[in-house]
Formats: structure tokens, C-alpha cells, sequence
């Protein structure tokens, strides 16, 4: 088995040792205009990674109240997600049939108490739509 060659890519990586023996001098002028500062100092105080700890754990608590592992495990699992998908499916196809069955039956009783009403143009109009619908169930059959 051949080793491979350091490329020129791996010369260029710094050693932790290289990047902190840099001084102010040894920084290129693009960082300076850009505001970048390569030598970031550990200027963190208790108080400031005590705050940070306390922003964490609320943010932990926050991921474990939504229940995220619950969803990522829901999703994960395919059978589960093609059986729930199923019967919501289903649900929902018989939530239709069963509004439309409702809608249509007061859609229906509406247009019969318009007739009984005897309501000039419009009996007329709803009359003669029950009418033809008669006689396309009479000649064509059920």
C-alpha cells in the first residue's frame, strides 16, 4: 500500500503552535481592512460562560419540550409513518363522504323549501332542475 504524498493543501495547515506564535506584526493587511482578528483572545470571564452554560441548558430544555427526538424517530421509522399516513387517509376520505352526504342533504332541503315557498322566478328554476334530473334517472336508468 503506497502512503500519499503530502500535498500542498496539508503544507499550508498551521500546527496550533504556528497559529499562536503569530504576533500583531504577522497579520496580512486584508484581515486588518476586513475587521477580522485572527488571534482572538480568551477574554471570557466566569460570569460570561456561566451565562452561556444557563442559555444552553434552557435551550436543551426547550428541544426536549418540543419533543424533536420523538419527530426525528417518527420520521426515521417508515412503517410507522406509512401506517399513520394510512389511516389518516382514510380518515380524511371518510370525513369527506360523510360532509358531502350533510351538504348536499341541506343543500337539497334548502331547494324544497324554496319551492314549498313558491317563490315566483326561483320555484320555477329549482322545479324545473328537479324535473329534468327526473327524467334523466327515468330514461337512463339508476
Amino acid at each position: 500500500m503506497m502512503k500519499p504524498e503530502k500535498d500542498s493543501l496539508q503544507e499550508k495547515i498551521e500546527t496550533p503552535e504556528e497559529v499562536h506564535s503569530l504576533t500583531p506584526e504577522s497579520r496580512s493587511p486584508e484581515a486588518e481592512q476586513a475587521g477580522i482578528d485572527p488571534l482572538p483572545e480568551a477574554k471570557a470571564t466566569l460570569a460570561e460562560m456561566q451565562d452561556v452554560l444557563s442559555r444552553l441548558e434552557r435551550i436543551a430544555i426547550m428541544v426536549e419540550q418540543s419533543k424533536l427526538h420523538e419527530y426525528v424517530n417518527y420520521l426515521e421509522n417508515p412503517r410507522l409513518l406509512i401506517r399513520i399516513n394510512l389511516f389518516m387517509g382514510i380518515a380524511r376520505g371518510f370525513g369527506f363522504a360523510v360532509g358531502l352526504t350533510v351538504l348536499s342533504a341541506v343543500v337539497i332541503y334548502i331547494f324544497q323549501w324554496v319551492i314549498r315557498m313558491n317563490l315566483p322566478l326561483i320555484s320555477k328554476f329549482v322545479a324545473d332542475i328537479f324535473y329534468l334530473a327526473n327524467q334523466y334517472l327515468t330514461l337512463y336508468g339508476r
